[in-house]
């Protein structure tokens, strides 16, 4: 599916639970990323997973922070190179496919990452920024 059409998809929440997964969620930020400026990506995306639920998919638990900076650290890596599509990107990025949660534990402690100031509202990186 092109991007323009997992967009349409996304826009239109004409997904299922069984399309949802860690790659489903990467190729989400790719997209809005790829085709918002990142006020505009970052809204979507927590809008949407915020209500991911809602769509018959069952009590999906949603982590503010968690978003954020998955978010930042894949547009950053965006911003970085120069990727033709989402396979490219995620060839250059295997450890946001394998390892997404040792990746934000480069920035996050387990206390941070973990508290329930964490889950609701962002909360920043307290080992190294995101940059």
């Amino acid at each position: 599916m092109s991007d323009a059409d997992f967009l349409i998809q996304l826009e239109q929440r004409s997904f299922g639970k069984d399309d949802i997964d860690h790659l489903w969620h990467l190729r989400v930020a790719w997209v809005y990323l790829k085709a918002h400026p990142w006020p505009i990506a970052l809204q979507k995306v927590v809008d949407l997973l915020r209500t991911e639920r809602n769509f018959g998919l069952g009590d999906i638990p949603y982590h503010h922070t968690l978003t954020i900076a998955s978010l930042r650290i894949i547009n950053v890596r965006i911003s970085k190179a120069d990727y033709d599509d989402f396979c490219d990107f995620l060839n250059d990025n295997q450890d946001l496919v394998d390892n997404m949660r040792g990746v934000i534990k480069r920035y996050y402690s387990e206390k941070a990452i973990t508290s329930e100031a964490a889950q609701t509202s962002y909360v920043a990186p307290d080992l190294r920024p995101i940059e």
